[in-house]
């Protein structure tokens, strides 16, 4: 008798894998979803990154990231579903498992959690996300355990749940960052077009020594590009920076005040928030302020981006790291991606100004390069063979540590590297100050050249910079070309970069007064106008080693060593390589340099008091910033 078949039993494999196909679908979408809620709020919590502010800006993100997490959990749910057959059995354990160690591998992949000697934020992170996919994992078996079927309306209240509630997270994360600053935040200050000086860029070049600019030193490697710009500026033939690497250096150029007032001499310090900066001075009188560039040290945390509104610094996270903006920084690398090379930096300074070429504006443009690991560009790089020993990439860390030691053979090599990173940063300023004149606004804007430390090539018997007080570390390049001018002047005083904040409020007509700077104005030197009293120039706040303290003044160096109570003079006029202490013989000389510093710290105490900082400021540095001081030589 032929067997007769019961419409009620399971309808056999095929039937069953076309049930399983929509749980599968179903699933993945609600993990989707939810994963992609718990990556934005990841982002936010860690970062609070500005853009997300507007809520209607998570959209995009959200979508990406959910959209990926999807294709990740479905495809593996769909091959255990086919994978799994009829066997009721190994359903649940191998869909709990698929779903546990699909989104725990994916997660720490994705938040690089996969390496040993873990910082605390990521060790508590990685214990967070395998707590979650464990969750996930157990909740599906679970639920399989009880019921086989892999049916998806089965499911549908759990996974609505879980999406409801990586929703809410994410909306608890977004309000907590953002809403505070919303109700609190500054009031919109309207932009004006009747200034003065209705554009002023400043262009700075990071790392750069005044010897590697053919203006300043003939010798050296052609710099057309900023030769040129020399050529139409009054050009400051002995600048200073008020310290020897990048952070302190910048604070004092957009605070107006030395190291010692403003406070911010190590990594995990930040503008005091009494101080005002340059930005926000020049925001505040109607100007479009904008910075766009590339250096760890200047991110938002240590304060510099007060005053800008856009501040466009890498490594940036205006976006936040989460997997949806990643993906969408590739797709729209000009406006999202977390770093840029120095040509990519040109091509977003050239489309800003073209954007915004008829407001009055501040534009910030700071180049990282020639700073190290040295790399340059296959057309920049030295026509000779390396030496033996040496490639064409070099990076300093080891020789500051001593773990590195370079014969004299190799030496001269590591400089001609650093000159064609040097070549390359002017190839890329010279697109950038022809965009100027091709759009007619180079002749009657505001530029200023300048650098914010150099470097030294074993003068001293080291390389790097932030270890000393010599001239290749300290004195560097500063060029102001004045709207209208387009015949250059050479400038023979002794000035200090410090002076940057209070020579732009006084070009437009709005100086700072007197007693809320330690540095002069320099506007007598470049228009004529007034008076110019020469004052000793400061430097302090190394970086490494023990503190060291400098004066210059007349053709003198005085240099000072606090903790082990050392002094040194320096006559630069005779002695320009800093050779030859002659402290033991010049009495006057020391003085002259003590009497300096005691006025110095006479100010400084009272510009702290005047602007009522008491102690100082901290800031916590990201791990991704770690990293990427880290590329740099800076952490080892």
């Amino acid at each position: 008798m032929e067997a007769t078949s019961d419409p009620s039993a399971p309808s056999g494999t095929d039937s069953g894998v076309a049930a399983r196909v929509p749980w599968a679908l179903g699933t993945a979408a609600a993990l989707g979803i939810a994963l992609g809620c718990y990556d934005l709020t990841v982002s936010i919590v860690q970062h609070a990154p500005a853009a997300l502010g507007n809520a209607a800006a998570l959209a995009a993100p959200l979508a990406v990231s959910a959209g990926a997490f999807f294709l990740a959990c479905f495809v593996p749910l769909l091959l255990v579903t086919l994978a799994g057959g009829q066997s009721a059995r190994k359903v649940p354990l191998m869909a709990a498992l698929a779903v546990a160690l699909g989104c725990f591998g994916a997660l720490c992949i994705y938040f690089n959690l996969t390496r040993t000697g873990l910082d605390p934020w990521p060790r508590q992170t990685r214990l967070l996300v395998g707590c979650l996919a464990a969750a996930l994992g157990i909740a599906v078996y679970q639920r399989l355990r009880r019921d086989a079927g892999l049916e998806f309306r089965r499911f549908r209240f759990p996974s609505l749940a879980l999406v409801l509630v990586a929703a809410a997270g994410l909306a608890l994360a977004w309000v907590r960052a953002y809403l505070p600053s919303r109700v609190a935040g500054p009031a919109a200050i309207p932009l004006r077009s009747d200034h003065a000086v209705h554009r002023i860029i400043l262009l700075s070049v990071d790392t750069l020594r005044r010897d590697a600019v053919s203006a300043l030193s003939p010798g050296s490697p052609a710099t057309p590009a900023i030769d040129a710009l020399a050529r139409d500026s009054v050009v400051f033939e002995r600048a200073y920076s008020p310290a020897p690497w990048t952070l302190p250096a910048f604070v004092s150029m957009m605070t107006g005040v030395p190291p010692a007032v403003h406070g911010v001499r190590t990594p995990k310090l930040r503008i005091p928030e009494t101080l005002p900066t340059l930005a926000e001075k020049l925001r505040d009188a109607g100007y479009r302020t904008a910075a766009i560039g590339h250096n760890p040290w200047l991110r938002p945390e240590h304060g510099m981006a007060r005053g800008f509104l856009g501040y466009d610094i890498c490594p940036r996270d205006e976006h936040g790291s989460s997997l949806g903006s990643r993906i969408l920084a590739r797709l729209e690398p000009m406006r999202l991606k977390p770093s840029l090379t120095t040509p990519e930096l040109t091509d977003l300074a050239i489309s800003w100004v073209r954007a915004h070429r008829r407001e009055d504006f501040f534009l910030w443009v700071h180049y990282l390069k020639p700073h190290g690991p040295y790399e340059p560009p296959p057309a920049y790089r030295p026509h000779d063979r390396p030496p033996e020993g040496m490639g064409y990439s070099f990076g300093s860390a080891g020789i500051r540590t001593g773990s590195r030691v370079l014969t004299a053979a190799q030496r001269p090599w590591v400089r001609q590297l650093y000159d064609g990173e040097v070549r390359f940063v002017d190839d890329n300023l010279a697109r950038f100050l022809a965009e100027l004149q091709r759009l007619g606004i180079y002749d009657d804007t505001l530029i200023i050249f300048v650098s914010d430390h150099g470097e030294e090539f074993w003068e001293h018997g080291g390389c790097d910079h932030g270890h000393s007080l010599y001239d290749e570390v300290t004195r560097v390049p500063m060029f102001f070309k004045l709207p209208g001018a387009r015949e250059g002047r050479r400038r023979s005083d002794l000035v200090t970069t410090g002076s940057l904040m209070p020579t732009l409020l006084d070009l437009i007509g709005e100086p700072a007064p007197p007693e809320s700077s330690s540095y002069g104005s320099l506007r007598s030197l470049l228009d004529g106008s007034g008076e110019w009293i020469p004052r000793p120039v400061m430097s302090s706040a190394l970086l490494y080693f023990e503190e060291r303290q400098s004066a210059v003044f007349e053709d003198f160096k005085y240099v000072r060593t606090p903790g082990s109570r050392s002094e040194a003079i320096f006559d630069l006029a005779t002695d320009p390589r800093e050779q030859h202490d002659i402290a033991a013989s010049s009495p006057d000389r020391l003085r002259l340099g003590r009497a300096a510093f005691a006025e110095q710290e006479r100010r400084c105490l009272a510009l702290r008091d005047h602007f009522g900082i008491r102690g100082s400021f901290a800031t916590e540095l990201k791990p991704e910033a770690i990293e990427q001081l880290r590329s740099l030589g800076y952490v080892q």
